[in-house]
């Protein structure tokens, strides 16, 4: 049925090349679901007179987290029912393991190829399949697969499962007022009120294209970028195989030229039909980049020798559809306001003549000939007016014209190409050259760095033979808000009133001059990114290299509701300075507008968090999954970049210890979205099984750091659902009740004692799990120690409450 019985010569042929296909393609199990010896914990069974020590089966079939078959193989001189009498042994320790009255395996098998033994594990009896009863329409066949397919056992698994772990959680959140007191918002602080419209100028991320004053005055060239931490860098880098990937030339600036670019650009307006690229992650700055080389530090022989157009994908359909007609379409928006030609020229008669002018001399001395000049007239006019209406024919002519008639090098940059996924990059790259060879023009092209390292010498970009290749540095976060704050702090001194006035929350008025919105800006920058707080490497390490992102964090603890006018106008303050302890600031990237801390909104992300849907999760199943990967971030995968894990490898170990297959999907899923993890094909919106994903820098301090903080244990208590349902209450009974009272923090501190007991219990449950294997729960262990001291600290210096997260651990 699967193979031909003269393929079987060992133990090893009748595994791979019978068992296996029988368990996934006639039973239906994937290969998630069938642990191999690489994941089976050894044990001890009798054998024969003495014992067998170390004893794997070669398959166990798991349902959830509950093994359901197990099967052995043997080579064709053994005797099939030595191997059904040791997996039946095997099968019956794993059911030792579970409570009373519950045995999940319910089935054994065992082949040597010749013959098949299989039947319940808690008899002696076997029922018999020959070689040849394996046939699509064969009795037997048809009684053993009804009996062993996986939805037949998986009705058997769903039913032990709720006798076995009957799981109801329920979030403290619920007892403060749900979902409509989690959603209520604050109004942005009264001092960064007269701020608002200049940091949304200067600090919104959501903007098409980088405004020409921040392009002109806080572009951030190389020469002047600082460098990471050590530990941050080697998060944030991409560990490329050399060997396998040829590195691109880094690109440097200065306030000035891009000399690199420049002599890129030099020979390329001499030699037309030639590709750029710029390669860097998201966010890296490749956009500002551009605009500030077309603008600022363009060679005057490459200005005065090419014409410009921009195709940016920001604008383009979400399904690429229609892709070749859509570019032309941007050509024809671009390039008369890239090359400051005024719209009734770009359009005249006159223009339409010079750019079509090859088809209309075509037409006079073939089909129009005979016709008078009037006539002749008429219908050239009707032509120019279908050509017009045609993006793509209007604008071949009209690159024809200026590349052909005018001499210039025409030079379009494709950009905001890497905000794609993987495949759509590499489907523009396609289209992007087909556009090159078309028009015998110069592209230059924006792919992000990981698709580039990763396909390199694979298809579509194997075929790439001499390209010029920029990787782009992104700037630090800090490097960028510096820069940025001073625009603003220039617009404030000449543009804001003289003084303002708001209320303190004691009704006291107060007034300062615009002066102090400056020493604000520099305070608050100084608070945050002082060289000895670790806050610093924790907002790096959130916005990772997306610039984009960093700026969005920073405006959003500009204006922060939860940073009031007494924090501001402290005694530091007339020094010029602000003081942001770092509970503030986390509780900041943690709840942004909103009240209360709500997973999945912010910046923070709640490592304890289960899929709602799940009934035998645990809350240490994201903060495994993420302690596997960052024991992995250095080893290099198939895809040549280090950390880069299997999807399939990843779900099959964090399976051994007692997860369901579909609970770690959820977790890989929850964290990509959330960018704790990044997978290949760049997408954060949906895994790919057959995929690959890594840890990221974000996802590392969550583990490593954050979790260490009062701040953090106490605001992901209320949204962490949990199964003690008195507890739960509790706990959203003292963030209601602390609220409105002076003893707040000593409330915050009870409830954060609560969830940690909690945590430990939960601990103490998921231990006790009967699984495949004894459970290294050793990540678990390390995060319910941290959050557990975390909260003893603070609970010991509660009495000096000022100051009191200033320190970390």
């Amino acid at each position: 049925m699967f193979c031909d019985i003269t393929d079987f010569k060992t133990e090893s042929d009748v595994e791979q090349k019978f068992l296996w296909p029988l368990l996934t393609e006639a039973l239906g199990y994937s290969p998630a679901e069938i642990l191999t010896k690489d994941y089976l914990a050894p044990t001890t069974i009798d054998k024969g007179a003495g014992k067998k020590i170390g004893y794997y089966p070669d398959y166990v079939v798991r349902i959830g987290n509950l093994p359901v078959i197990v099967a052995e193989a043997k080579a064709p001189q053994v005797d099939a029912a030595e191997g059904f009498r040791e997996a039946r042994l095997y099968a019956n320790e794993l059911n030792a393991r579970f409570p009373p009255q519950i045995n999940p395996v319910r089935f054994v098998l065992a082949c040597n190829g010749t013959t098949l033994l299989w039947g319940v594990c808690d008899s002696a009896e076997s029922e018999s399949l020959a070689f040849s009863d394996f046939s699509p329409v064969g009795s037997q066949y048809l009684s053993f697969r009804a009996e062993l397919r996986k939805l037949t056992l998986s009705e058997y698994a769903a039913e032990l499962q709720r006798r076995l772990r009957p799981v109801d959680r329920v979030s403290p959140i619920t007892f403060v007022g749900g979902n409509p007191i989690q959603n209520s918002e604050l109004p942005p602080n009264e001092f960064a009120k007269e701020l608002v419209p200049l940091i949304k100028a200067y600090f919104d991320p959501d903007r098409s294209r980088t405004p020409p004053s921040v392009v002109a005055r806080a572009y951030c060239a190389t020469d002047g970028i600082t460098k990471y931490n050590e530990l941050l860098e080697s998060l944030l880098k991409d560990n490329i195989a050399k060997k396998k990937f040829p590195a691109a030339k880094s690109l440097s600036t200065t306030k000035k030229e891009a000399k690199a670019l420049s002599n890129a650009l030099k020979i390329a307006v001499e030699s037309p039909d030639t590709t750029l690229m710029l390669i860097g992650g998201v966010g890296a700055g490749k956009s500002i980049f551009i605009d500030r080389y077309y603008s600022h530090l363009m060679d005057d022989h490459v200005r005065q020798e090419s014409v410009w157009c921009f195709v940016d994908f920001n604008n383009a359909p979400d399904s690429l559809a229609g892709l070749e007609t859509w570019i032309a379409s941007e050509v024809l928006k671009d390039f008369p306001l890239r090359n400051d030609i005024n719209a009734e020229e770009f359009d005249a008669h006159e223009s339409l003549l010079r750019y079509f002018a090859p088809d209309i001399a075509k037409l006079r001395r073939g089909p129009f000939a005979k016709l008078t000049e009037a006539e002749c007239e008429n219908r050239i006019a009707d032509e120019l007016y279908k050509w017009t209406n045609d993006p793509l024919k209007f604008s071949s002519s009209l690159l024809r014209y200026h590349g052909g008639d005018r001499g210039k090098a025409i030079i379009v940059v494709f950009d905001n190409v890497d905000k794609r996924d993987r495949d759509q990059q590499l489907r523009v790259f396609q289209q992007v050259q087909y556009f090159r060879e078309q028009h015998r023009c110069t592209v230059i092209l924006s792919l992000r760095d990981e698709t580039y390292d990763a396909f390199r010498n694979h298809p579509p970009l194997d075929a790439f033979l001499k390209p010029f290749i920029f990787r782009i540095q992104p700037p630090r976060f800090l490097d960028v808000a510096a820069k940025r704050l001073d625009l603003i702090i220039e617009e404030l001194t000449a543009k804001a009133p003289s003084t303002n006035e708001f209320s303190l929350p004691n009704g006291i008025r107060v007034k300062y001059p615009n002066t102090r919105l400056g020493l604000f800006l520099r305070g608050v920058y100084a608070a945050l990114f002082a060289p000895r707080r670790k806050l610093r490497l924790v907002l790096e390490a959130l916005a990772g290299k997306n610039v984009r992102r960093a700026l969005e964090m920073f405006a959003e603890i500009l204006m922060s509701g939860h940073l009031t006018g007494d924090k501001v106008f402290s005694t530091s303050f007339k020094r010029g300075e602000v003081s942001i302890p770092e509970h503030l600031a986390l509780r900041i990237l943690m709840r942004t507008k909103y009240r209360y801390f709500r997973n999945g909104r912010g910046y923070i992300y709640n490592v304890f968090s289960v899929d709602p849907e799940s009934p035998t999760t645990s809350n240490f199943l994201v903060i495994e999954l993420l302690g596997d990967l960052s024991r992995n971030r250095k080893v290099q995968g198939d895809l040549g970049i280090q950390g880069y894990q299997s999807v399939q490898q990843i779900v099959a170990r964090i399976s051994a210890l007692g997860y369901r297959p579909e609970d770690v999907l959820w977790a890989l899923q929850s964290t990509l979205q959330f960018g704790l993890v990044t997978a290949d094909n760049q997408r954060s919106d949906k895994l790919e099984d057959d995929g690959y994903v890594r840890i990221s820098a974000s996802g590392h301090f969550h583990l490593h750091f954050l979790t260490k903080r009062f701040e953090y244990v106490a605001g992901v208590a209320l949204d962490t659902a949990i199964t003690d349902y008195t507890v739960a209450k509790r706990i959203g009974h003292l963030a209601r009740s602390g609220a409105h009272t002076k003893s707040r923090l000593r409330s915050r501190i009870e409830a954060a004692e609560l969830f940690c007991t909690e945590m430990r219990e939960e601990l103490s449950r998921t231990e006790g799990l009967p699984v495949l294997q004894n459970a290294d729960l050793g990540v678990s262990k390390d995060v319910v120690e941290s959050v557990t001291e975390a909260v003893a600290y603070v609970q010991s210096e509660e009495p000096k409450q000022e100051g009191l997260f200033r320190r970390g651990r």
